[in-house]
């Protein structure tokens, strides 16, 4: 009897000792499920925290300018470019020398989305932005006149959608290194055309220069570029 209480008893403690083990295995498992549960804090699978706000000068077909931008989580963000710019130019169109001035420049609105939780993104957005030029096409023949022709080119719509894909790589724990290429889908640019000799009726210049505000408006299509390096914070 007294060996069937000792077995009982050493039986008992095992018991007692293992059904410990088992709470203990469980709730170190439930420790480690609400762990992995816990919210996204912004880690990459390299563990790279890549949340926060970054500040980046930048130069692109908005011209040289910045970008302020805010990653949200490991799938989305935000971003708002901006620049100016100006430049001289000289060419031919059409047989025409055509010199003048052309100004770019802009603001928009960017959303990001990181389809691989990474550097990689496609954007969609839509830009506010103030293309225009001015310029003379010399020795232009209207109706047997030669004559300079004044030229005025601008934008139809100034608010257009834009489509882009790019990466924002992370350096260190606060450098940022940000390139974009994609699209800004406008509706054309128009064209007001004078002669300067006063000579020609508007008519005829108007028909001379038809290929040219034809081909304006039909640029609806113009490239985004971007390039920038800043910091994250």
């Amino acid at each position: 009897m007294k060996k069937f209480a000792l077995f009982a008893a050493m039986s008992l403690m095992a018991t007692t000792a293992q059904a410990q083990e088992v709470q203990l295995s469980q709730a170190d498992a439930t420790a480690i499920d609400f762990s992995a549960e816990a919210p996204f804090e912004g880690k990459d699978k390299a563990g790279k925290d890549r949340t926060g706000v970054t500040l980046r000068p930048s130069a692109s077909t908005l011209g040289l300018g910045g970008e302020v931008g805010y990653r949200l989580n490991d799938r989305f963000g935000l971003r708002a470019p901006f620049g100016s710019g100006e430049a001289s130019f000289d060419g031919d169109y059409d047989g025409y020398d055509v010199t003048g001035d052309a100004n770019i420049g802009g603001l928009g609105i960017l959303v990001d989305f990181f389809p691989g939780k990474g550097a990689f993104h496609v954007s969609g957005g839509a830009f506010k932005t103030d293309y225009s030029l001015t310029g003379v096409a010399r020795d232009v023949n209207v109706n047997g006149y030669t004559t300079d022709v004044m030229l005025d080119v601008y934008q139809k719509r100034d608010i257009a959608p834009v489509i882009a894909f790019g990466w924002d790589f992370q350096i260190g724990k606060h450098g940022s290194l940000s390139a974009d290429l994609g699209a800004v889908f406008g509706s054309g640019f128009n064209v007001n055309a004078s002669e300067s000799s006063g000579l020609a009726p508007q008519s005829e210049v108007d028909a001379e220069m038809k290929e040219f505000r034809d081909a304006a408006a039909d640029l609806k299509v113009l490239p985004y570029f971007k390039f920038g390096l800043g910091f994250k914070f």
